[in-house]
């Protein structure tokens, strides 16, 4: 009689630990373009920045989807660091970089970049798992071991550059798209049976939601609104702007 009790005060301390893990808020932006002054979303996103520093005591871990530079420059990519990341990094907040298009631009060096953005990888924070695609996912094996080891109950979140269809989604090229053994099919039956929170994307200068093919939740804030996100055994989700606007998800439903 004793085994079992203690076998079950056991059991729901273990329980009681995982749930208490999966309790996080995070912020996701993406698109900044620091170095292009000529490009309204820069501006756009540069106007962001108080609004999002006011959630700063409430955050575990911020997200950029990629687009951090216009050219990927190490000068850009130092003004990025002391502008957007130092803000959240010098409170103790994680902050999660993914490259887009912009930031490989093939005729600057990347020096900086490759030094602090890995193109691929992903890590676990408070029972999350955060997955970073890059500009696109395209290395299925990886995306298929990454799923493995976390397994099908673990809350998880991918985030990727290209926006997965609408407009400018043609960047993400169908040969690059075949590479999905045969279409970007291919990407969503690889994830479908996992437990998919959402999809993060950026690049279309755009902020939208959608429930792609009637199952996982896609985000993108390449626009004028970025996301803040709390779990904590339900996904509750809200857009901001830079002068504090609200929206809802059904507010920005991509039609």
């Amino acid at each position: 009689m004793k085994i079992k009790f203690l076998l079950s005060f056991i059991n729901f301390l273990f329980l009681f630990y995982i749930f208490s893990l999966s309790s996080i808020t995070f912020l996701v932006n993406s698109d900044m373009h620091v170095g292009n002054d000529e490009c309204p979303n820069y501006h756009f996103k540069k106007n962001q920045l108080s609004e999002m520093e006011r959630y700063s005591d409430k955050l575990d871990c911020v997200i950029f989807v990629g687009d951090l530079t216009d050219n990927g420059k190490d000068e850009e990519f130092a003004i990025f660091q002391e502008e957007w990341v130092k803000i959240f990094s010098d409170k103790g907040i994680e902050v999660f970089l993914c490259r887009g298009n912009h930031d490989e631009d093939p005729f600057f060096n990347h020096k900086v970049l490759n030094e602090n953005v890995p193109e691929k990888y992903s890590i676990n924070l408070q029972g999350i798992r955060f997955i970073c695609c890059g500009e696109y996912p395209n290395k299925i094996k990886w995306l298929k071991n990454e799923l493995s080891k976390t397994g099908t109950k673990t809350p998880i979140i991918i985030f990727f550059h290209y926006n997965i269809v609408g407009v400018y989604s043609s960047w993400w090229s169908q040969e690059q798209k075949d590479e999905f053994d045969n279409s970007i099919a291919e990407f969503f039956n690889v994830i479908k049976n996992y437990n998919i929170k959402s999809v993060f994307t950026g690049h279309w200068h755009k902020s939208y939601t959608y429930l792609w093919k009637n199952s996982i939740p896609v985000i993108g804030v390449g626009g004028e609104y970025f996301a803040i996100v709390e779990f904590d055994k339900e996904f509750k989700i809200i857009f901001k702007n830079k002068d504090g606007k609200v929206k809802t998800w059904k507010d920005l439903e991509y039609k």
